[in-house]
């Protein structure tokens, strides 16, 4: 019998080994995103013995069509736009039109992958003057689950990455991480509230219930 004991690595760990790699090989220095680097160290470790892994990915050249061809129950889909139509709003929203992306919103789009398959898509946005009280802010602007990984816990595992993700900052402070829902959408409802998530008010053009979340 063998027992292997895993290694966990701290932050600061890392970055050492990294500059030790630089200075052997040769590359540039720095970290292109603090953010990814912080999920990547804590995403394996959220789960263990069996449990469900949940791990947010970047959407890139090898995941964006699987991400597209995830789909919800029929009775959902007044609730969730389809991914492809949210894909496409982050492109609009992102560095490739990083005037629009400063001037109205911008939009970091993750898929979701449960014990190293894709399980839904979410969709996150940063405001420097949010529409709720006119302060910089996060949102959960979209989250799905797709029909085939519903009722195994993986949206409120999902809600859990987000924040920790949100929590780095990655475009900036902000005092609140927001979310909203259809009123009719009692699943949604219930995992916002069980997150931690106040609700605060109602969209006054669709009657989306805003919520949201000190951070």
């Amino acid at each position: 019998l063998v027992i292997c004991k895993m290694i966990i690595l701290s932050k600061a760990q890392v970055l050492k080994l990294h500059a030790s790699l630089i200075k052997a090989t040769g590359g540039s220095g720095g970290i292109r995103d603090e953010g990814m680097l912080d999920l990547a160290l804590n995403n394996p470790f959220q789960s263990f013995g069996g449990i469900i892994m949940v791990n947010l990915k970047k959407i890139n050249h090898g995941n964006w069509m699987e991400c597209i061809g995830l789909d919800v129950h029929d009775w959902q889909k007044q609730f969730v736009n389809p991914n492809i139509f949210s894909l496409a709003e982050a492109y609009v929203h992102s560095d490739a039109n990083k005037e629009d992306a400063e001037e109205y919103y911008r939009c970091i789009p993750f898929a979701i992958y449960c014990n190293d398959k894709m399980a839904g898509f979410t969709l996150i946005t940063y405001e420097k003057e949010c529409g709720f009280d006119d302060t910089p802010g996060y949102e959960i602007y979209r989250l799905m689950i797709a029909k085939d990984y519903q009722g195994k816990g993986i949206g409120k595992e999902t809600i859990k990455r987000i924040i920790e993700y949100i929590k780095t900052f990655p475009y900036g402070k902000a005092g609140y991480i927001y979310a909203s829902w259809h009123p009719e959408n009692t699943v949604s409802e219930r995992l916002c509230l069980g997150s931690g998530f106040e609700v605060v008010g109602k969209d006054e053009d669709d009657g989306a219930v805003i919520s949201r979340l000190k951070i």
